[in-house]
């Protein structure tokens, strides 16, 4: 019967048989606070438009009455054998959806909510804010209220309605007009009769002896006790990437089954597997269901009916012994036949019947089934868009979900496809199944599913393919929503973890010149000549060289943590012999093995951020990392005169060095956790085969163990034939190790011609220096503006990147520094005054820091997969040439004058300036020419 109005304001209808019975089964929970099979439907989206958090209650609410107003199906109520519909006024429609929508807390997990859900009258809606902007929604409905599609196009519809009221375009509704949308039964619809002719009780009783299936079937071993009372409902997701889930349905093609098929066959292997072993050998029993929609007139097809239970099904049974195939061909025959005529007619006696099965409290099945079961949605991108627009309004949807509640030992597989990734999301009753044993099931699932597809397959003469690489078996964590990928990692913990990098390497960068003040000194006290005790600012340098030689190949064996810690620590104690040497040659040695050890973070540094850090965060991050790298020296240089002319002599520069090693090394070592993904990955994959007794699984670095030999080539020979046979590495190394050198000559430089010439202080002249660090710090928010504004506005506009876009900024830097240097040079007279050549310390430093940063980044996207070798030949050379730059300083500017030396030195770094224009015009022709770099 049609709905009708039995009172003014109130609809109603019968009940339908089909909803009849659903509601009999959920209904049978609700003593224990549950509802049994209510559907939850979700969806996470990201708005370009930002949603106040004090305005995202409202503007729900308001979407959900918009919702009801379309779909008022949602808030009708059953009572007894009619369900009921009242037609509300504003004010009462407000407050159902005040009712019956909920905001959560931000940070709230969608498994937590739906383990706490209750039964309600009404649909209901839950909204949970994310991080960056995100928000997901989730609907509930008692399962005879409506099915898995018809949840979906309801999400859906609140989506656009949200999305309107966002734009600010609101809509008029007027209440009393929506009865006319209010859903019909299953029954109605196909117009099925009272009474039953013998062809529907034929079909029907076909349906009912698949019920037979469920006694004596295979399920998964579960081992709590028969009373145990149900509990939550949770989930274990598993999504696969784009490239395997076109591969696997690649392969579904090959092999005449379709995706569906597929992972319902999975689903048997599944549950054989995980079952008890006296029970492996029984058949495993499944439903076979299917949408009703597609097959039902108009207008009773499309998304305006999705509040209404058009759906259909019946149960089947696979043998235990036979091959997954012929499996899979199995459900494939039954999927590909469909939804029949009989199967239609017969739906309103096979609910009858069911029901009376279910009223007549039949014994269940003994033991009690607890099968892997299986539910499709198929392509969730025919009921859900990715991207919902209205007027300026743009939703992006990031995820969708569907599932059931669940309060007996089944579990169900629900499966789609969204954005082209395979998501197998396995619903169970958290009273009965672990979450890690759940997770487990999952992925043991997926690693069926794509062994099965991996095998080869005859496809014509004998010739066979693998159709998919047998990748279920590799542990891959790259996925950017695989929770232990470290770029998944809590914002705090990446910025605390950024911030501890840039503290030790800062305490590096200081003591590789704050020996420089102690020269004068420790010449007299060792009796030797000043320029012997030189060494001890260049053998610390030269130290950095060996940073890509041993502790490159250190990191990709071992991982960022150990290696790094460990050459760190060494670096701390290798200051106590030179704080009590008593000769030259020990103070020497130690500051070099203090050098070597410490290149441990100018060589693995980059790559633990770019582990953690997402693209523009990088960016900015590297910025900032590479001025505490600049900044330290200057600050050491400094620190080290003011130590040395004090009481406590130069010998405190090495307690000092150790106490920042100590505090920063500590914090470091508490806040960083390890990020490298291949050896994460073999760890897991170790933890994975002593856990599942799958001694198959392992990660892609175990599949290609690197050798001494890879090392080698990666890290000493490439690096050099890379250097040697690329003009643009060559030209990019000479650049980059000249104004590195530069660096630690000023250091000679400002003394001499602040304190010797103008007459400062011992520590005044090196107070200058501050300018420099200035001008590197104002470099670094230069570098990150650029890569805020104009570099990520043209990778976000779909533009095609090149290496080149990194020049600009270089050439800006390329500039500066000649400004800078020439300026020094003809300020430098002591008749002029000194803050003129105080200021010249600006350009100089904004330069140093632009000019080094931009190279690395040119050459690190130049080279890509190479960039390693690429990186590791300049740090060696730029290393090399830095160290010597301190020996020959001081002679020169004696020797030259600070006028001429500077004058001198400008004119090199004029000579350079051409570099970063030349290859912003002609690099990708160059690159062209050469073998390592992109084409």
């Amino acid at each position: 019967m049609p709905w009708k109005e039995t009172n003014p304001g109130l609809w109603q209808r019968p009940i339908g048989e089909n909803e009849k019975f659903i509601k009999f089964i959920g209904d049978r929970a609700h003593t224990a606070g549950r509802e049994h099979w209510a559907v939850t439907a979700g969806a996470t989206f990201t708005s370009n438009i930002i949603i106040p958090p004090s305005e995202l209650a409202g503007r729900c609410r308001e979407a959900w009455c918009a919702l009801r107003f379309d779909h008022p199906s949602i808030a009708c109520t059953a009572d007894g054998d009619k369900l009921s519909y009242m037609v509300g006024s504003a004010e009462s429609v407000a407050s159902w959806a005040t009712e019956t929508l909920v905001v959560h807390q931000q940070g709230v997990h969608v498994n937590d909510v739906v383990s706490t859900l209750k039964p309600s009258q009404y649909t209901a809606a839950h909204i949970i804010p994310g991080e960056e902007a995100q928000v997901a929604v989730l609907l509930h409905f008692a399962h005879w209220r409506t099915d898995g599609y018809g949840a979906l196009q309801l999400a859906q519809a609140f989506l656009g309605n949200l999305c309107r009221i966002i734009s600010g375009d609101a809509r008029d509704l007027p209440w009393g007009e929506e009865v006319t949308r209010l859903t019909p039964s299953i029954e109605e619809v196909l117009d099925l009769p009272l009474l039953p002719t013998p062809e529907i009780l034929e079909a029907t009783r076909q349906c009912m002896e698949t019920l037979t299936y469920t006694r004596d079937a295979a399920g998964v071993a579960v081992t709590v006790g028969g009373n145990t009372a149900p509990a939550g409902t949770r989930s274990a997701r598993l999504r696969l990437g784009e490239s395997d889930t076109e591969a696997v349905l690649r392969a579904c093609e090959a092999r005449n089954i379709s995706l569906v098929s597929a992972v319902h066959a999975s689903c048997a292997a599944l549950t054989h597997r995980e079952a008890h072993p006296g029970r492996r050998d029984k058949p495993y029993t499944s439903t076979m269901r299917f949408s009703l929609r597609p097959h039902l007139p108009q207008p009773y097809n499309t998304a305006d009916y999705a509040a209404a239970l058009y759906t259909g099904g019946y149960m089947i049974r696979t043998e235990a012994a036979q091959p997954w195939l012929r499996t899979a061909r199995q459900y494939e025959e039954q999927y590909a036949r469909g939804v029949t005529t009989d199967m239609l007619r017969c739906r309103r006696e096979y609910a009858v019947q069911v029901l009376g099965v279910l009223q007549r409290g039949s014994p269940p099945p003994d033991p009690p089934p607890s099968e892997v079961d299986i539910s499709s949605v198929g392509e969730a991108e025919r009921l859900v868009s990715r991207r919902v627009e209205w007027g300026d309004a743009i939703f992006e949807v990031q995820d969708v979900s569907i599932g059931v509640e669940t309060l007996t030992r089944q579990t169900y597989c629900f499966l789609w496809t969204f954005r082209g990734r395979l998501e197998l999301n396995l619903v169970y009753n958290e009273a009965f199944y672990a979450p890690k044993r759940a997770e487990q099931m999952v992925h043991k699932l997926g690693g069926i599913l794509l062994a099965e597809l991996g095998k080869e397959v005859a496809i014509m003469d004998d010739e066979t393919v693998p159709l998919l690489p047998p990748r279920s078996l590799v542990v891959d964590l790259s996925s950017p929503t695989n929770p232990l990928n470290p770029v998944n990692l809590p914002p705090w913990r990446k910025w605390a973890g950024a911030s501890a990098l840039g503290s030790m390497t800062f305490v590096v960068a200081f003591a590789s010149a704050v020996f420089n003040a102690a020269i004068p000194a420790t010449a007299e006290e060792f009796g030797v000549s000043p320029e012997a005790m030189a060494w001890g600012t260049s053998l610390f340098v030269f130290g950095f060289a060996t940073g890509p030689i041993l502790m490159g190949p250190a990191s990709e064996l071992y991982g960022r943590k150990l290696p790094f810690f460990l050459g760190y620590l060494l670096f701390v104690l290798a200051q106590i012999p030179v704080g009590l040497g008593h000769d030259a040659a020990t103070v020497l040695v130690f500051r070099f093995l203090g050098g070597v050890t410490s290149s441990v973070c100018p060589a693995i540094t980059g790559g633990w951020l770019a582990d953690f850090l997402l693209p523009v965060e990088r960016g900015v991050a590297v910025a900032i990392f590479a001025a505490t790298t600049l900044v330290g020296p200057g600050i050491g240089a400094i620190a080290s005169q003011m130590l040395v002319q004090s009481a406590l002599g130069w010998r405190w520069i090495a307690w000092v060095t150790m106490a920042l090693g100590v505090v920063f090394g500590v914090a470091g070592y508490i806040i960083l956790p390890e990020t490298y993904l291949p050896v994460l990955e073999t760890r897991r994959a170790r933890q994975l085969r002593l856990e599942t007794g799958n001694w198959a699984l392992h990660s892609k670095q175990e599949e290609h163990p690197v050798g001494f030999g890879d090392f080698v080539t990666k890290y000493l020979t490439r690096p050099m034939a890379m250097l040697v046979m690329e003009p643009i590495i060559f030209s990019m190394t000479a650049y980059i190790s000249f104004t590195f050198g530069l660096i630690y000559l000023l250091f000679v430089a400002y003394p001499i011609s602040f304190v010797q010439e103008r007459g400062f202080s011992a520590v005044g002249g090196t107070l200058p220096l501050l300018a420099i660090c200035l001008g590197i710090i104002l470099g670094g928010f230069y570098a990150s503006w650029f890569t805020l504004t104009a570099f990520k506005k043209k990778v976000a506009g779909g533009k095609n990147f090149v290496p080149e876009d990194r020049l600009p900024p270089m050439i800006v830097g390329a500039v500066s520094l000649t400004i800078g240097l020439f300026w020094f040079a003809w300020t430098s007279s002591p008749a002029i005054c000194p803050w003129y050549q105080i200021v010249a310390g600006v350009p100089v430093g904004v330069g140093i820091q632009v000019i080094l940063l931009q190279a690395l980044a040119y050459l690190i996207d130049m080279y890509t997969t190479r960039s390693a070798s690429a990186i590791s030949g300049t740090m060696i050379v730029r290393s090399l040439i830095g160290g010597t730059f301190p020996l020959f300083a001081g002679r020169v500017y004696h020797r030259l004058g600070v006028f001429w030396a500077t004058n001198l030195l400008g004119v090199c770094a004029l000579a350079l300036t051409p570099i970063p224009v030349v290859f912003l015009y002609y690099g990708g022709k160059i690159r062209s020419l050469g073998r390592y770099g992109m084409q």
